[in-house]
């Protein structure tokens, strides 16, 4: 297998996408509802185009749009890694806020009924 196939395997795989049910269609919301038929015609698109690709005759052309494609793909999974350590700044910020919270509230007692 060589390095082009290699990369449109991998392409098709991380744009994999999977079907819903139609049980499960009929009770979901309708801007979801929206949503999936809107990823069905992007995920259509996506896969003509793949398809395109590995129609080219030009080697060179192939390596380049997927050269485009993967470094696409890459700058937007390392633009997630800020929104991760948002939340995981949120969720430590929150934790610290409960610790001042209980703080305030001052040592439990505890009581037995025999000291009541």
């Amino acid at each position: 297998m060589d390095l082009l196939q290699f990369l449109a395997f991998l392409s098709v795989l991380l744009l994999s996408g999977t079907g819903v049910t139609d049980t499960l269609r009929t009770s979901l919301d309708p801007s979801l509802e929206i949503y999936k038929k809107m990823f069905e015609v992007k995920r259509r698109e996506q896969l003509l185009a793949l398809k395109n690709l590995a129609q080219l005759n030009d080697v060179h052309q192939q390596y380049k749009i997927l050269d485009v494609m993967l470094k696409g793909l890459f700058k937007f999974i390392t633009s997630t890694d800020p929104f991760q350590k948002a939340l995981k700044g949120e969720e430590k910020r929150r934790k610290k806020e409960e610790k001042r919270k209980e703080i305030r509230k001052g040592p439990r007692i505890s009581r037995s009924q025999s000291e009541l």
